[in-house]
């Protein structure tokens, strides 16, 4: 008698050890080398196989068959648009702007660029639709900033969007100036709103949107949301100058009765790009690093990763100048501009399907870990880590303390040393 893996359960080998996922329960299960070997009719240990029989992981047959990853060969589509309607003006100023905007706008950047008109937009989110996207985010910048030639606003562009058949939609504000029609409306069309809170601390928190009464303001709009029944989730920005308010933030936020999200540290885009707005590293440690196994998986999510970026996936930015980006956070990496080309003839280049198939089998590091097709990656925050000293595709990802050459947790950070080779940094942890 022969014994293989059951139905739904598939072995990961990485370098030094391996993972046996199993789809069925979602658990995921840490192995080591002779494990790894008897899964694949290396070595014969009949006392394993039958500890994996009770476990529901395993399976008698006449023929010991190694089951293949599933994976999925054809085209991604795309299902998300950040329609970032003001990419370059905001009321606020916020010290770590990941598109260093403002509210006179970013003239060096922006001042002989023509910005998208309320027609554009139209046209942009109906080919979205037709391609069969149905979920999108209005961003800035400031979204509620935009006007159209006939004072047409955001909530327009998104009642737009609902009566086309989009299904998601969300507005990314800082909310200080939604007025109270405005909550009565986004209401009545089913939107969701996404705003940042900084800091309990109103001190703190304006200190970062550098606007006196920012904080209050959006306190207040929140409050009159969350009456109404809106959904509304609040990022909170990991940075020095709020890293010793982060509990305490996170419960106002729980007061408030919003959907509290995890803590996002800073990301090295835009004016968030300058070392002395950086936490330091116990707090990165404690609210940005992956610090133990604690993965899930399932079949939808397994085939994914193994076929494309759990993260970039279908995803496309579209700035207030027309320019496609990949993330909003991936400022430098422009795939066309709508002036020549359409959303359409964009999805199908190369350079756009190949960004959406980017694996882990190609990120350093990565590519040799056991946990690879149960992990979430963030390109954009790889990529800027790095410098652009690697490239898109191959730069490890600097928030894991995992080390699949030796099977180690919590010693260090990949990190690129000084000559741009990739190691395993353990200084960062132990100093």
């Amino acid at each position: 008698m022969k014994y293989k893996l059951g139905k739904g359960v598939y072995l990961v080998k990485g370098v030094h050890r391996g993972a046996i996922l199993d789809t069925n329960s979602g658990n995921v299960y840490s192995i080591n080398q002779a494990a790894v070997g008897i899964l694949s009719n290396k070595s014969s240990d009949a006392a394993y196989w039958e500890k994996l029989l009770n476990l529901g992981l395993a399976t008698k047959c006449s023929r010991h068959s190694y089951s293949k990853l599933p994976k999925d060969e054809g085209q991604a589509n795309l299902n998300f648009v950040w329609f970032e309607i003001c990419t370059s003006r905001c009321n606020e100023r916020c010290i770590q702007c990941y598109v260093d905007s403002g509210e006179a706008g970013n003239k060096d950047v922006y001042c002989n660029q023509t910005p998208i008109r309320f027609e554009g937009w139209v046209s942009l989110i109906k080919e979205a639709r037709d391609l069969g996207c149905k979920r999108g985010q209005f961003i800035g910048g400031e979204p509620f900033l935009f006007r159209g030639s006939n004072k047409e606003t955001v909530l327009d562009l998104a009642e737009y969007a609902i009566e086309i058949g989009f299904n998601s939609i969300e507005i990314f504000s800082n909310l200080t100036l939604v007025k109270s029609q405005d909550i009565v409306r986004i209401k009545s069309l089913g939107l969701k709103i996404a705003t940042t809170i900084y800091s309990h601390d109103e001190k703190i928190h304006d200190y970062i949107t550098r606007t006196p009464g920012s904080h209050r303001k959006t306190v207040a709009v929140i409050k009159q949301l969350r009456n109404l029944g809106v959904l509304v989730r609040a990022e909170t920005v990991l940075m020095r100058a709020n890293q010793e308010t982060i509990e305490e933030t996170l419960k106002f936020k729980r007061e408030l009765g919003i959907q509290s999200s995890k803590i996002d540290p800073l990301r090295p885009t835009g004016r968030g790009n300058n070392s002395t707005l950086l936490p330091d590293m116990k707090y990165i440690l404690k609210y940005g690093c992956l610090m133990e196994p604690n993965f899930q998986t399932n079949k939808e999510s397994l085939c994914n990763h193994t076929s494309f970026n759990s993260c970039l996936k279908g995803c496309l930015t579209v700035t207030e100048f027309g320019d496609f980006l990949p993330c909003i956070f991936l400022r430098g990496t422009i795939l066309g501009n709508y002036k020549e080309t359409n959303l359409t003839n964009l999805v199908e280049r190369k350079q756009v399907q190949d960004i959406w198939k980017s694996t882990k089998d190609s990120v350093l590091v990565c590519k040799d870990c056991e946990y690879r097709y149960c992990c979430f990656d963030c390109r954009a925050l790889s990529f800027g880590s790095c410098g652009g000293k690697l490239s898109l595709a191959e730069s490890p990802y600097p928030r894991c303390t995992y080390n699949p050459y030796t099977g180690e947790w919590n010693k260090g950070l990949w990190l690129l040393d000084e000559s741009g080779r990739v190691t395993y940094n353990r200084n960062v942890i132990t100093s």
